[in-house]
């Protein structure tokens, strides 16, 4: 994630059902930086939860 270039790191939104975030996780990342409404990085949410 620290070598990702902004724009093409996947990321995930605070808004988002954990069932949404899995169907569009079809590289089966483990954690995905999740964004607010202007992109910001909040946290990073973990998919295997």
């Amino acid at each position: 994630m620290i070598m990702t270039p902004r724009d093409d790191l996947e990321t995930c939104r605070c808004d988002e059902t954990a069932s949404a975030i899995m169907v569009r996780n079809t590289d089966n990342f483990s954690y995905l930086p999740m964004v607010d409404e202007k992109e910001r990085i909040l946290g990073v949410y973990w998919t295997a939860r």
